[in-house]
């Protein structure tokens, strides 16, 4: 879908007030009205539009949204984007408005503790989100799991107590595949060497 640009269709500044808007739209709806202009495809389409770019510019939040997002949108066609990553939305609200403006896929930035409400992928993908990114969960959870450990080294003088939360080195060693990893290098030759490792 093509970027609309409402101003344009209300015959408005972008500086416009709410009531040069308001003024703006009322004479237009008047005379592209369906009841005025009966069998008028043409009419119907642009009252639609008139309505649609009516609803946003006559709502200060939905405004606020095309303005920063939508706007900047004619750029990103035609720079060929076929994802956009929305910067920090602040509310749910904004969250739900972002990818009907935008009319392409989007992507959401989920970072426990940050600035944008937290969401789970279900919740996204109804409010229209293509992807969903949680760019430091891993990290963060491991940094909590390192400082738990260092704080009970400090403590106890050991990892006992901690039985059952760490991995055993043979765990670990499952986990990332060592032993498929040997037996690959058994019969790779060594960098600058001729022969087996």
């Amino acid at each position: 879908m093509e970027y609309r640009d409402y101003y344009a269709t209300l015959g408005v500044d972008k500086g416009a007030s709410q009531a040069d808007i308001k003024k703006a739209f009322r004479r237009l709806a008047r005379e592209n009205h369906p009841d005025v202009n009966k069998g008028n495809d043409a009419a119907e389409k642009r009252f639609k539009e008139i309505s649609e770019a009516n609803e946003v510019l006559s709502d200060a939040e939905k405004r606020k949204a095309y303005d920063q997002l939508g706007a900047n949108w004619k750029a990103y066609q035609q720079a060929g984007a076929d994802l956009l990553f929305v910067e920090a939305p602040r509310s749910e609200a904004d969250m739900a408005r972002v990818p009907g403006l935008l009319n392409r896929p989007c992507l959401a930035n989920m970072v426990e503790g940050g600035k944008t409400p937290f969401k789970t992928v279900s919740e996204l993908k109804d409010m229209g989100y293509a992807i969903a990114l949680f760019p430091i969960s891993t990290l963060l959870a491991s940094a909590m799991a390192v400082r738990k450990v260092v704080e009970t080294i400090l403590r106890d003088g050991s990892t006992q107590s901690l039985s059952g939360e760490i991995m055993t080195f043979g765990q670990f060693n499952e986990l990332i595949g060592l032993e498929a990893f040997f037996q690959l290098m058994d019969g790779a030759p060594m960098p600058n060497q001729g022969g087996k490792r």
